[in-house]
């Protein structure tokens, strides 16, 4: 069945701990090996994050050296203010009313959107005191 699998996604390596199930003349007709998930090259899972995040960084430090003197992000220019209150803390009235509208079973997410803040902040302005 991985065979059968592997033959119609047109893979060319079947990648299985199983290694006798798999042997090179029932592959061989189909253009395929079957390879040991421990193979990889004699290197470890930290090794190869080393070499992807060398490689990474290599293609950022190219980037920098190509720079225009343009915005990276072509969507700098048209991006907007955010719709929330940038961190703005509530007010101790707008504390007390939300605190007043919890009681009387306002829901949180109403309230949330309301003072333009997340739900976090509701809960916890709620059941301080």
């Amino acid at each position: 069945m991985v065979l059968a699998a592997a033959i119609e996604a047109g893979a060319t390596v079947v990648v299985t701990a199983n290694l006798p199930n798999f042997p090179p003349a029932s592959l061989a007709g189909h253009g395929g090996t079957a390879v040991h998930p421990d193979a990889g090259g004699g290197y470890s899972n930290r090794e190869r994050a080393g070499e992807r995040l060398v490689l990474a960084w290599n293609q950022g430090v190219e980037a920098v050296a190509d720079d225009d003197g343009g915005p990276d992000d072509p969507l700098i220019d048209t991006s907007t203010e955010p719709r929330g209150r940038a961190r703005t803390p509530l007010t101790s009235s707008e504390v007390d009313a939300v605190r007043t509208a919890r009681a009387a079973g306002v829901g949180v997410n109403t309230l949330a959107r309301q003072y333009g803040v997340v739900r976090q902040t509701i809960w916890a302005k709620a059941r301080s005191r």
